[in-house]
């Protein structure tokens, strides 16, 4: 009886979040389409490069590689020729289900580690909150991180519960999330410090978990000093160079997006933020910081 009640809550959910995708597609504002562009242009350029319909002198990653990756892959199904309308609706596709999956993780999780009702909780609070939802309709990093700190907690809750397939699917978890946002790379380094705790630590759990944390943060810095050479081989240094705009940007520009204007979700930028008072304060604090520099 209790395993079909574990089951019959995954159809349901899959309803909900098709709901909720219903419902934030109708409001009065989204997230810019293309978003920046740089994701929607490397990936594109990715794809065609892929089929051969560009040469790989024409790829440039600027920003964060993991978004581009991501998104080469809807687009690889993609007319070459296409409307920029076109990739974004396989962008948006793509997003459904990774957004779904996400959010299908957060219950499987939370069921493992304290129950079903934990599981149903979780998840029914992330669609409350659909900001996952709401950012799955424009071409931005947003989601595929999502989906990387959900199967990363995910792989957790597995190895806590002492399956085997846990640490892998922890540690492929944090590389997507941090290849997507390299602002969550300090998670990686606090893994390093939770390992050290953990080791000297008497309890069995304890010492098993650190070795998962020690793992985590390993291949993570390792992927990300792979990504960075990789980068570094681009023209002009250009990959690396950029980073640490793009750094500033996520960093700087988190901290005030939604600091005293939580619903106004529109787009950040000049044309549409304009005199709301997080885009003033940013704007103030982004000249004192350049002034400084």
């Amino acid at each position: 009886m209790k395993v079909s009640q574990q089951k019959s809550f995954t159809v349901p959910l899959v309803v909900l979040t098709l709901v909720c995708f219903m419902i934030v597609g109708l409001l009065p504002f989204a997230p810019s389409p293309l978003g920046d562009v740089n994701f929607h242009q490397e990936a594109k350029t990715l794809s065609l490069t892929l089929r051969g319909a560009s040469s790989w002198s024409d790829l440039r990653i600027s920003h964060a590689p993991g978004p581009a990756l991501y998104y080469a892959i809807p687009y690889l199904f993609v007319p070459a020729d296409a409307s920029e309308h076109a990739y974004w609706v396989a962008a948006c596709i793509w997003n459904f289900f990774c957004t779904t999956l996400a959010t299908l993780l957060v219950y499987f999780t939370a069921r493992l580690l304290a129950g079903e009702r934990a599981g149903r909780i979780a998840a029914i609070l992330v669609l409350i909150a659909p900001f996952g939802i709401y950012y799955s309709f424009g071409i931005a990093a947003e989601t595929p991180a999502f989906l990387g700190a959900a199967i990363f907690v995910y792989g957790w809750a597995r190895y806590r519960t002492h399956r085997a397939a846990g640490a892998f699917i922890s540690c492929s978890g944090l590389i997507l999330l941090v290849l997507n946002r390299p602002n969550t790379l300090p998670v990686a380094a606090l893994a390093f410090l939770i390992a050290a705790i953990g080791w000297t630590s008497k309890s069995v759990i304890m010492r098993a978990e650190s070795r998962l944390a020690l793992r985590c943060a390993v291949f993570t810095f390792g992927a990300v000093i792979v990504a960075s050479a990789l980068l570094a081989l681009q023209k002009g240094n250009e990959g690396l160079r950029v980073q640490t705009t793009n750094i500033y940007d996520i960093l700087l520009q988190g901290s005030f997006q939604f600091r005293t204007e939580p619903w106004d979700w529109r787009n950040w930028g000049k044309n549409t933020r304009e005199g709301s008072q997080d885009y003033q304060d940013w704007l103030e604090q982004r000249d004192k910081l350049l002034k400084q520099s």
